[in-house]
């Protein structure tokens, strides 16, 4: 998968969790490491239990909805470590 493609939906989820900019960046960064370091279940489960919480309270989340949604999808192939390791 190509990882830029992968960043942008982070990007796209850190918008609806940072509406206000400050984190966005840090949010990215631990959760582009967890997708790398090959922990993709923990990051999907991580963005479906802020987006849980954000949509009880009616907020509107469907950058973080087509991240979840994307990252399931393509779960399978979110195989970075072994790229890495071949450089």
């Amino acid at each position: 998968m190509d990882f830029i493609h992968v960043l942008q939906y982070l990007w796209d989820a850190a918008a609806d969790l940072h509406p206000t900019r400050p984190g966005r960046a840090g949010f990215v960064a631990r959760t582009a490491r967890d997708l790398l370091e090959h922990h993709p279940a923990k990051a999907i489960l991580d963005l479906t239990y802020h987006h849980d919480i954000l949509t009880q309270d009616g907020t509107q989340t469907a950058g973080l909805k087509r991240c979840i949604d994307y990252l399931t999808a393509k779960q399978p192939y979110l195989i970075y470590r072994i790229a890495l390791t071949m450089g």
